[in-house]
């Protein structure tokens, strides 16, 4: 029985269809010996390396970001990546495709590379390199102003102004611009580009209250701006020479601002003579000889006052012998006729006595005789110039007849005279000391006035050295605090001088070299 082969397909990797009997015999033989019928094994497929792919670095001044393509992976698998830079790993299993690298150095080349990586591990790297920007700049550091201090007062025309060093943090070089003018908000560039941290300012105004501030720059334009400080200068003067005045040299006078007018009265000359004549002037340039002997005796170390309208002349003395000293006082509404109000009163003779009019009286302090037989701590006062009122005896104030008296504040002041101190009083016998250590120091035969709201002490003699005058102003609010306004003025130092106010000015009027000394002058100053 022959088959038919062609129909006869066994399910076996054998394909060939086998024709004649003998062929099919051997076949059957040989299958039952030698094969089985089984599949054949598939070969499982290789995995591959994910795609290359690109970064992009965009650095910053001190960061820097990374973009990269996606690295595709030819098998689908998932790529995931590591970033790292010089040799370092950063980051890893990120699945995005950007990364910030942060905190680096500016000025700086860097380089890395990212790490696409699949699941089993197979990973494509591309590299990377780039360099940051440059630092940034930073403006200087804060710094402070020094002097003066902030609101000082009576500060000098010509200042010094100071502040710290501004620290640049780059250690460049540091450069100031200083503004100064009279605005709360100064904006005046006064000076620019300083390179040290002071300046003199000179030729400021008087009593002006200036701002300033210190702009510090560095190299690259940026700026610190410091606080702004105020200081309010004090007033200075200078002496302005008048001329010289038509009446004698001398010394020990008294001055007075009567009708408009100031009055020289009496007076000494450089060896010993005395006066009692009487000028008068509306301007200090022009002088009229009222009377050249009134018909109180020729006398210096004398006072005069304005007191209901008159002019009051009060002792003094013809010479320094014994018996030569006054007790008479005089007044006169013209400066040409006088009227004895009263002679040898209950108050001895004397000279260098202090006299002011306070309260509606005429008062006297201390004052001597060449014996000095009695009292220089007397205080006398009087309404009417005929009676006198012994206050006290005692007043321990005035130990020296060398001090000065004036009205200030509705107050009496007594000033200076081989001391220092200063005190007032508004009774004559209960003083407050305001100082005891005025700077103008321990000087004698001075000048005071009050003007301006302020009072003013001009010239006299140290008193550590009664040949030594001083060419000093010296000027206080508060009696307390007393400010040089000038320690030269420009005028020829005096003793036994006169200083008044008048017509918007102070005057100085002659003086003279003080103890034992010869010179006498009839110079006129005005200071404004």
């Amino acid at each position: 029985m022959l088959y038919n082969i062609q129909s006869y397909q066994p399910n076996c990797p054998m394909k060939r269809i086998f024709k004649t009997p003998l062929i099919w015999a051997s076949f059957v033989v040989l299958a039952v010996f030698s094969f089985s019928c089984k599949p054949m094994p598939v070969e499982p497929e290789e995995n591959r390396f994910p795609g290359q792919f690109t970064v992009t670095p965009t650095p910053d001044l001190n960061s820097a970001v990374l973009n990269w393509t996606a690295a595709v992976d030819p098998d689908g698998d998932v790529v995931r990546y590591t970033v790292e830079l010089e040799g370092a790993e950063i980051e890893r299993g990120l699945d995005v495709t950007t990364y910030e690298l942060k905190n680096l150095e500016f000025e700086t080349s860097y380089s890395g590379r990212v790490i696409a990586s699949d699941p089993e591990g197979y990973s494509t790297p591309s590299p990377f390199t780039f360099t940051t920007g440059m630092s940034p700049n930073e403006a200087p550091e804060d710094f402070k102003l020094q002097a003066p201090i902030n609101g000082a007062i009576f500060q000098e025309t010509n200042i010094s102004l100071s502040w710290q060093d501004a620290v640049d943090p780059e250690g460049g070089n540091i450069t100031y611009d200083l503004y100064l003018d009279q605005s709360a908000i100064p904006s005046t560039l006064f000076q620019g580009e300083l390179g040290n941290t002071s300046l003199q300012v000179n030729d400021l105004e008087n009593e002006t209250t200036y701002y300033w501030k210190v702009i510090a720059k560095d190299d690259m334009g940026a700026s610190t701006e410091s606080d702004v400080f105020s200081f309010t200068t004090k007033t200075t003067v200078v002496a302005t020479l008048v001329g010289n005045a038509p009446w004698a040299e001398r010394a020990g006078h008294t001055t007075l601002v009567f009708d408009n007018k100031m009055w020289v009265l009496g007076g000494n000359s450089c060896c010993g003579g005395r006066f009692n004549d009487v000028w008068s002037s509306p301007d200090g340039v022009n002088w009229t000889e009222v009377t050249s002997a009134a018909p109180w005796a020729a006398r210096t170390v004398h006072t005069s006052v304005v007191h209901d309208g008159k002019m009051w002349v009060v002792a003094g003395n013809s010479s320094y012998t014994q018996g030569s000293e006054f007790a008479d006082i005089w007044y006169s509404s013209d400066g040409a006729n006088w009227i004895l109000a009263s002679e040898m009163q209950a108050f001895e003779p004397r000279y260098g006595h202090e006299m002011v009019v306070y309260d509606g009286k005429m008062w006297i302090f201390g004052g001597r005789d060449v014996n000095q037989s009695f009292s220089r701590q007397q205080v006398w006062n009087s309404t009417d110039g005929i009676g006198w009122n012994l206050l006290t005896d005692s007043l321990a104030l005035f130990p020296s007849s060398t001090g000065e008296m004036i009205v200030h504040d509705n107050k009496m002041w007594y000033i200076g005279g081989y001391s220092d101190n200063v005190s007032w009083s508004t009774d004559g016998l209960n003083w407050t000391q305001v100082t005891s250590d005025a700077p103008f120091g321990q000087r004698l035969q001075h000048e005071c006035v009050s003007f301006d709201n302020r009072m003013w002490l001009f010239s006299g003699s140290n008193s550590t050295n009664q040949l030594q005058e001083l060419p000093d102003v010296w000027y206080s609010v508060d009696g307390e605090t007393w400010i040089e306004a000038a320690s030269n003025a420009g005028y020829v130092a005096v003793a036994q001088h006169q200083v008044l106010a008048f017509n918007g000015k102070i005057w100085m009027l002659g003086g003279g070299g003080g103890f034992q000394s010869f010179y006498v002058s009839n110079e006129v100053y005005s200071f404004e």
